[in-house]
């Protein structure tokens, strides 16, 4: 039998219906995150720190989403916020689903 390499990543789908709870959010006030009645996304590491702070204030809260395409910063999130679904989004990934929707749109 020849010698494999390879790495093993696993991955989980989420449903529309878990991402589509509570309210659309928006950030606000120049912040690189935004918390909503349901979850919470950072979209900027170099906010992890205050968002951090402000999902610890908020217990109810249970899906955390982290775009990056950093493994160790999206590992930094999901260690910290232990007890909470933490998804990690792919910035490459949703960057080249926005421009694609952007080329159908025209």
């Amino acid at each position: 039998m020849p010698d494999r390499n390879g790495k093993i990543f696993y991955t989980s789908i989420t449903s529309l219906s878990h991402i589509s709870k509570g309210r659309i959010i928006e950030t606000q006030g120049g912040r690189n995150y935004a918390i909503a009645d349901a979850y919470a996304i950072l979209f900027d590491y170099a906010s992890a720190k205050e968002f951090i702070e402000a999902v610890e204030k908020r217990p109810d809260i249970e899906t955390i989403y982290v775009v990056t395409d950093d493994e160790r910063r999206y590992q930094s999130i999901n260690q910290t916020l232990v007890g909470r679904d933490v998804v990690q989004l792919y910035e490459s990934y949703l960057r080249n689903f926005e421009i694609a929707a952007e080329g159908a749109l025209r």
